[in-house]
């Protein structure tokens, strides 16, 4: 049985009496559209408009593949630091169509096509390096596709390119999912926290922190077979 809270997903069994989380499914959720993920169409047409001037893309001109100019940045921010330099080698027709492959590349997700929907980050990668929820969005497929180590160095490359302390805090959390999945509750812990303390107003990464202890107590309590 599955019960939905926040981001959490948790699985119960009446048998053994204990409630944990289901760490695939809880994944699942960031790629099914069944909570806010940075690619729905609304978000990724906030982000192309970013400081674009008066003239403003649609939804439906983007979906249909014509960008109008101009786009000057797919990522909110800016500054002068070496990243925002390094950022102009990419132009923002590539970064359009890498968030045009990402809104395919979730599509394919909900259909659980998961190597279809890698295939289509992998390219939007490619066209956009610098982003780091297309890092964050391919760790989560190759957790789910078992591809753990794989999925590591994604999350790490998308931690280091992360701008903002709430997309900080959610890549933590996936990283933290996939820690737990593996039973490796220490360093689940560790990320939540990080999560918790990057994001204090959302519950559920302090839910998660609790939840965690939990089950690291109760696999530690277990007897030894």
């Amino acid at each position: 049985m599955y019960t939905k809270s926040a981001r959490l997903v948790y699985s119960t069994s009446s048998q053994e009496n204990t409630v944990m989380i289901d760490y695939d499914q809880t994944l699942k959720l960031f790629l099914t559209g069944e909570e806010k993920v940075p690619f729905s169409a609304e978000k990724i047409m906030r982000m192309l408009n970013y400081r674009a001037g008066t003239q403003r893309v649609q939804p439906t001109v983007v979906l249909a593949g014509r960008v109008p100019q101009p786009v000057h940045s797919f990522r909110p921010g800016g500054g002068r630091g070496l990243l925002s330099k390094t950022h102009r080698m990419f132009p923002a027709d590539a970064r359009a169509r890498a968030a045009r492959l990402a809104l395919l590349a979730m599509h394919l997700a909900r259909q659980e096509r998961y190597s279809e929907a890698l295939a289509r980050f992998d390219q939007a990668i490619l066209l956009d390096p610098l982003c780091a929820a297309l890092h964050d969005a391919r760790g989560v497929l190759l957790s789910l596709l078992r591809r753990e180590q794989e999925a590591l160095a994604s999350f790490a490359s998308a931690i280091a390119l992360a701008r903002g302390e709430q997309e900080q805090a959610l890549i933590y959390f996936h990283r933290g999912l996939l820690y737990g999945r593996r039973r490796e509750y220490d360093q689940a812990l560790l990320d939540m926290k990080r999560a918790e303390r990057l994001d204090p107003a959302t519950q559920t990464y302090q839910e998660a922190v609790e939840q965690i202890r939990r089950e690291k107590d109760r696999v530690g309590a277990q007897p030894a077979p």
